[in-house]
């Protein structure tokens, strides 16, 4: 939680100035927020919940469970005085017998509170402009460990207010906020046609190294006042609200939607051919390109789509004062060749270089024993050698060949398990990762089965990971996890805990494990922060009763503190790296160890077994 500042001169003009930062309207209910108010009052079992701002004279419930209000006086809210408080958790055990509220109307008529916990919502510059809070018709409600995890989740909903704050003195959405907003649009309700687009500034380097870093921010400030004009003058016209944002240096993000949404942006183009700074009292044309692509049904979600529009406006051809560059943009130089060699490894042939799986175990600490195995793919390439995942990955998606990378890593572990199967061997859980783009398509579920029923080997036995960043943006991907889940194979939300991957999450979708990133784990013995973050996913997967899997165990140290923590099953290098086909068989083989008396003790026990059988694998 971030600390309180209060109690300064004018410090609540300040604090409603700091309201007006934020781009929402309070009294408008949002699916993330009510997710996140419902998930806690699942967790502590509590029947009432809410996240609740406090403006000038009234306290608007954003979230609530159980509580029909909207809305009450700020003179008579209990999160009033939350907030005034300064304390980082704001406890009333008995409403009853304290003389602040036992007049209250919730209190002495139904449904008669006798317990209200909060925590203060503080803004990035330390202002409390709101609560997050729990009522309980029974006194002394909750638990320590309850109160606990009410301040984690206090976190990440400042985190979603954070998404919603206007960058800096240019009043415009930040990133992650944007990102957001396309998500909200992509799966409201009027289905709404939508484009992505760019503006960048050009010669902004040249800018700040000749006129130094002043001139480039006032050329970012005119631009971003352009914007602004056009945000406000489209949404009187437009179907739909358009919605900018600045993302870094001379990078702002365009959404528009609806028939109307080329001309809207033409119109700032025109505006943006007007831009211009005054410079050693001369005035200098801010040169931009404008880039628009749209949101295809079938196509890349909201951050790869961004990415793609920031490339085009970045390296197009600086053809005029302001120029309009509408479609995709080519991959250049090495790209295509490694494309075609992608395709080519894919296909088959040697010239591609070699494609093959490798699979990294999945170790319970609680019965010292593997229990499964995530399936990763890696590619030799013929004159560049190993190649980064991340690289080869990137670029199906980019070529438009992620559909058949994954069915090839799919397909080569299901080869694999059933040649182990064969050899009289019965393998654990396996898991295999899909990509956003490849779940766009009608034919994975039916493709997937085709491939399990060929190699004889039952859709449940198999772990589908989803990022749970690609999810969360469209309905139609929610529809066909739902579909796969039917179809017999389990679900896992992978690398959750970050980008937009939230506590919403959880509520949105069918699924059955839970694999926190690793850089919720990396270190998480060494750091408070990382460690506040990780016991929270821990404590909301144990609540809910799903398998937890948590990736990244490096070092000893965060290994024991998982076992502390109630992690049963983990996955990283301080127990094994992933292994080639054969070594995983050799694997199989082995008996576990006995199990020691704790998951604490058998981290060690693992970790003595896999070293003095690794030779042998």
């Amino acid at each position: 939680m971030r600390d309180v500042t209060i109690g300064w001169p004018d410090y609540e003009q300040s604090r409603q100035e700091e309201l007006g930062r934020y781009a929402m309207t309070f009294d408008e209910p949002e699916p993330a927020f009510d997710s996140v108010v419902e998930l806690l009052c699942h967790i502590c079992a509590v029947p009432f919940g809410g996240i609740s701002i406090v403006d000038q004279d009234t306290v608007w419930l954003k979230a609530r469970q159980g509580v029909e209000l909207c809305s009450v006086a700020r003179s008579v809210s209990f999160c009033t005085i939350a907030i005034e408080s300064g304390h980082d958790l704001f406890l009333v055990p008995d409403t009853a017998a304290d003389p602040r509220f036992q007049t209250h109307p919730l209190v002495k008529d139904a449904p008669h509170v006798r317990y209200y916990a909060a925590t203060p919502l503080v803004s990035q510059a330390g202002f409390a402009i709101g609560t997050l809070w729990v009522m309980d018709t029974k006194p002394n409600a909750l638990g320590q460990k309850q109160l606990d995890l009410l301040r984690m989740v206090g976190s990440h909903a400042e985190s979603l207010l954070d998404a919603r704050y206007l960058s800096g003195g240019l009043k415009l959405y930040n990133r992650s906020g944007f990102l957001r907003q396309v998500r909200d649009r992509l799966n409201g309700p009027g289905h709404e046609r939508l484009a992505i687009g760019c503006v960048n500034i050009r010669g902004l380097r040249y800018l700040n190294d000749v006129y130094g870093y002043a001139a480039g921010d006032l050329a970012i400030e005119e631009v971003a006042r352009h914007l602004r004009l056009w945000w406000d003058e489209a949404a009187e016209t437009a179907s739909g609200r358009p919605v900018a944002a600045h993302l870094e240096g001379g990078n702002f993000a365009l959404l528009v939607a609806g028939a109307g949404a080329r001309n809207s942006v033409s119109e700032l183009v025109d505006s943006l051919r007007r831009c211009s700074v005054r410079l050693d009292e001369q005035p200098m044309q801010v040169i931009t390109t404008v880039s628009l692509l749209d949101c295809p049904d079938d196509g890349p979600v909201a951050p790869a789509l961004l990415d793609r529009a920031v490339l085009i406006a970045r390296e197009a051809p600086n053809s005029g004062i302001c120029v309009l560059h509408d479609g995709a943009v080519n991959s250049a130089g090495d790209d295509d060749g490694l494309g075609a060699d992608l395709r080519a490894a894919l296909a088959g042939k040697a010239d591609g270089g070699l494609l093959e799986v490798n699979f990294q175990p999945v170790f319970d600490l609680a019965m010292a024993e593997l229990t499964g195995f995530e399936t990763l793919l890696r590619w030799d390439h013929p004159s560049l050698g190993p190649l980064p995942p991340e690289r080869f990955v990137q670029l199906a998606e980019h070529i438009g060949a992620a559909y058949q990378l994954d069915l090839y890593a799919f397909t080569s572990m299901c080869q694999s398990v059933a040649y182990w199967t064969e050899s009289g061997l019965n393998p654990p859980l396996m898991s295999v990762n899909i990509a956003r783009a490849t779940l766009l398509a009608d034919s994975l579920p039916s493709a997937l089965l085709s491939i399990t029923a060929e190699y004889g080997i039952g859709p449940d036995t198999i772990e589908l990971e989803i990022s749970a960043g690609g999810l969360i943006e469209s309905r139609a991907m929610i529809d066909r996890v739902e579909a796969l889940r039917t179809a017999g194979f389990s679900i896992a939300i992978d690398d959750f805990g970050t980008g937009l991957s939230n506590l919403d999450t959880l509520n949105r979708l069918p699924f059955d494990t839970v694999k926190i990133d690793r850089q919720f784990v990396d270190g998480v013995a060494f750091n408070s922060k990382t460690a506040e973050l990780c016991r929270l996913m821990i404590e909301t997967a144990l609540a809910l009763g799903v398998r937890l899997v948590c990736i990244g165990a490096q070092a000893g140290e965060d290994a024991h503190w998982l076992a502390d923590n109630g992690v049963r099953l983990v996955q990283g290098w301080h127990f094994s790296e992933a292994l080639r086909d054969e070594e995983a068989e050799g694997l199989i083989r082995q008996a576990a160890p006995p199990p020691a008396p704790s998951a604490n003790n058998n981290v060690i026990v693992l970790h003595r077994w896999i070293r003095e059988h690794r030779p042998h694998f």
